[in-house]
């Protein structure tokens, strides 16, 4: 080929990718622009936290039969737990302009519906669990403390943080996560940092004295609570294990729990099912959960925590591997419109198919990111930032990786295949770039 052939396939290329270029532009600026449109705006809001309205002219004459009315369906559906609560302020109570029909008041009152069953935070039924919750657990801080093993306890997850939403109707899903102090006593624990998995290091005694293994010398001696390896390293698994053992006997000689709480072991961590009914009446197999309680044993060395349980889809390299939990800054983090924004998140992910992979560990990483970049979460803020927060999830699909927002090195998205990670990339572009396939999620 001449010199001066291939200097014109040069242009004709380079004006090929600047073109490609710009149109991908145009393309990027017209999905900015209808992601700022009014019609977004007023969607996202009618999703979650749309307000009753009435005709002006037939307030006044139908208020009597209205209220009446009201608060039947109200009670009927709070009792049920699929109403929060229905909002008689705005237009209807102003005297502006609102909506001319009957038919848009239906409309309107199915939306809030929606609202209450998808979006919102199951506060009445977190409120019921809460008080038996509350008192189980006093009586095991009680009993491990006056045994010298528990220093206190830390109560992390969506519960606590304000962001739980319901499965469907009928399922709140509750759990609660607890995490136990180990009290040390006069003893030292040192981290050792696992360079191959960041994030997870083996805890070693830097104390010359050294208990001896089991339960016994923490009881008589008031000694560390752990079971150790020859090298003085804590072994999180036999350690989860005796744990296990004691909390078991607690519940079984419990007046209030024996019956009510049945024990799973799941790895290191212990699961607590509460049930309404003791087995002796009503087995557990004819009943449904209450709700349930992750209780992971933990030690506290300086301002870090560190756990015998792996993060959701991770697995520990061996079984002397403890994890740095960040859990009660991530609650601290966690405020105002972003756990709104986080709410939605996790209501799309359940009933987007193909994004069950993604936990709310993944969201609430993406979320802390956008948090740090964007200071203005008002209420006018939030659809922008829920598709901010879906921009980094896509980001982080399609690089395949998304670092720990407290550790960089750590890429929580390492145990899902790239073809997995594939799928859920084009599934959220599809969300954030679609006007109509959101609204209509938005809507439904």
């Amino acid at each position: 080929m001449s010199s001066s052939a291939l200097e014109t396939v040069v242009r004709i290329g380079a004006s090929v990718v600047t073109g490609l270029f710009l149109a991908h532009e145009i393309h990027k600026a017209s999905i900015e622009e209808w992601q700022k449109s009014d019609e977004l705006h007023q969607a996202f809001e009618k999703f979650h936290d749309k307000h009753a309205r009435e005709p002006k002219e037939e307030i006044s004459k139908a208020m009597k039969i209205h209220d009446e009315f009201m608060t039947e369906i109200r009670n009927h559906f709070q009792g049920r737990g699929i109403c929060q609560k229905l909002e008689y302020t705005g237009s209807s109570y102003e005297g502006v302009k609102v909506k001319k029909n009957f038919e848009d008041c239906d409309l309107e009152f199915d939306v809030m519906m929606i609202i209450a069953k998808h979006a919102r935070e199951p506060k009445e039924e977190i409120s019921k669990a809460m008080k038996i919750h509350d008192e189980f657990m006093t009586e095991i801080r009680n009993h491990f403390q006056g045994r010298g093993i528990c220093q206190k306890l830390e109560y992390t997850g969506s519960s606590y943080e304000g962001v739980k939403v319901k499965k469907n109707f009928e399922d709140c899903d509750l759990e609660f996560d607890v995490m136990m102090i180990i009290a040390k006593h006069k003893y030292k624990l040192e981290p050792d940092c696992d360079i191959r998995q960041p994030g997870y290091a083996q805890l070693k005694l830097i104390e010359n004295q050294k208990p001896e293994p089991g339960l016994s010398s923490v009881l008589d001696d008031k000694k560390l609570f752990g079971i150790f390896t020859v090298d003085h390293i804590v072994n999180s698994e036999k350690t989860a294990n005796v744990f296990f053992g004691e909390l078991q006997k607690l519940v079984n000689s419990s007046a209030t729990m024996n019956g009510r709480v049945k024990l799973v072991k799941h790895g290191p961590a212990v699961q607590m099912d509460v049930y309404q009914t003791a087995y002796q009446k009503i087995p557990w197999r004819y009943q449904s959960r209450s709700f349930s309680v992750d209780i992971v044993p933990a030690y506290e060395i300086g301002t870090h925590m560190y756990v015998a349980k792996p993060i959701k889809g991770e697995k520990a390299k061996n079984t002397t591997t403890w994890r740095l939990s960040y859990s009660v800054q991530e609650k601290e983090k966690l405020t105002g419109g972003a756990k709104n924004v986080l709410r939605v998140l996790k209501v799309v992910r359940n009933r987007e198919p193909g994004l069950d992979p993604l936990t709310s560990y993944h969201l609430k990483t993406a979320l802390f990111y956008e948090m740090d970049a964007e200071d203005d979460w008002s209420r006018r803020c939030l659809v922008t930032r829920f598709f901010g927060v879906l921009k980094r999830l896509e980001d982080g699909l399609f690089s395949e990786n998304l670092p720990h927002y407290f550790i960089k090195d750590m890429n929580i998205l390492s145990n899902i295949s790239p073809t997995c990670l594939s799928n859920m990339y084009n599934r959220i572009y599809r969300l954030r770039t679609n006007k109509e396939r959101i609204l209509n999620i938005l809507n439904s």
